[in-house]
């Protein structure tokens, strides 16, 4: 298997990169690393908050595809933009079951 990044993965991952280094500042940087197993209800609404922001700038339900309100993403992508999102230390996210898959019918 070639795992080999394309240069548009490579341009997908700067763009994930850039945009929880820009966003997770100001009220969000102290989310930083909260949340997780065993700490589901750690800073529940602020969190809460951060999945509405994640939401308004179209980063959730990312295999979903756009006509039903996802952003399309191979499954690389979507894979790209959760080793970003760890590599970022982003929060846990509250209540995400359901949103990070997508089975046509």
């Amino acid at each position: 298997m070639d795992l080999t990044q394309s240069a548009a993965d490579l341009a997908f991952r700067e763009e994930v990169r850039t945009w929880l280094e820009e966003h997770l500042s100001g009220d969000f940087a102290d989310l930083k690393g909260l949340g997780g197993s065993g700490r589901d209800d750690e800073f529940h609404e602020e969190r809460l908050a951060w999945n509405r922001h994640l939401a308004e700038h179209g980063w959730t339900c990312l295999g979903w595809p756009e006509e039903h309100g996802g952003r399309g993403l191979s499954l690389h992508q979507q894979v790209i933009f959760h080793e970003e999102y760890a590599r970022a230390n982003a929060p846990t996210r509250v209540n995400h079951l359901g949103r990070s898959s997508w089975d046509p019918p």
